[in-house]
């Protein structure tokens, strides 16, 4: 996958990130070079599903550089008391 341009990988990871979150999550733990050229797609697809989640979200927003905060997809709900 090195051997792949890092444009066309994010353009991939891109597509493949549209989930809840999971495949961003997963592709940062492949390899080195898969996490950098994932970075900028790791959080655009997210689903939050309790204050819980809401929180540790907000907290790894926070930590988050500015220019990697790109989130195009949200989902946010919480259970029926």
């Amino acid at each position: 996958m090195d051997k792949c341009p890092p444009e066309i990988c994010t353009k991939i990871f891109s597509e493949a990130c549209l989930d809840s979150g999971y495949t961003g999550r997963s592709l940062s733990l492949v390899s080195k070079f898969i996490h950098n050229t994932s970075q900028s797609v790791k959080l655009q697809s997210i689903c939050l599903r309790s204050l819980k989640q809401t929180v540790a979200f907000a907290s790894l927003l926070k930590e988050t550089p500015p220019h990697l905060r790109r989130v195009r997809y949200l989902f946010i709900s919480s259970p029926e008391p």
